[in-house]
């Protein structure tokens, strides 16, 4: 009908009964990597102008990531915490996607309430699952223990994981002085 207005593509969606389906999309691997050389660089606006200009149908895990990246380094932990979501919703078995949205989560003040951590904690406890031997795991775990031993012990694991790893020795380090 010439008269109706065009559909967007949520209604679309709505309309064939795909809007609950899974999308994964495929990253522009060439555009993220001059993404990443900017971050890198601490050239945060150039990285988002060049973000903006990838193709929503390009925007897949790798784009997330540097996307909840760029915004957590700006201290947007919202934003952070919904590209990440959507890292995760890529590719649901994602760890580094899963420890960055536990980071997002766990560094955002406006998360008061007694059980703010407990996401970031289940979220971690699902990289261990997929990864027994992810330090950062068990550091991230550790930023987001209920009491001081449960820190020392997750910081220990990681140490021991890694003894080499810096993260792990000094937060270690920090909760035994505690």
């Amino acid at each position: 009908n010439e008269k109706q207005q065009p559909l967007t593509l949520a209604q679309v969606n709505a309309k064939i009964g795909t809007e609950n389906q899974q999308v994964t999309l495929e990253d522009d691997p060439v555009k993220l990597a001059a993404v990443w050389d900017a971050i890198r660089a601490n050239k945060s606006g150039d990285a988002l102008r060049m973000l903006a200009q990838i193709p929503s149908a390009r925007r897949g895990t790798g784009y997330w990531i540097a996307s909840g990246h760029l915004h957590f380094r700006l201290g947007n932990y919202g934003e952070a915490q919904a590209a990440f979501g959507k890292a995760v919703a890529n590719d649901p078995n994602n760890t580094e996607s899963l420890l960055r949205l536990a980071l997002a989560l766990r560094f955002d003040d406006s998360r008061k309430s007694s059980n703010a951590w407990d996401a970031p904690r289940d979220l971690c406890k699902r990289v261990m699952q997929l990864d027994p031997t992810n330090v950062p795991a068990y550091v991230i775990r550790g930023l987001c223990a209920k009491s001081n031993e449960e820190e020392i012990g997750y910081f220990k694991t990681a140490a021991a994981l890694d003894p080499e790893d810096f993260c792990a020795q000094y937060n270690l380090g920090v909760a035994m002085l505690s």
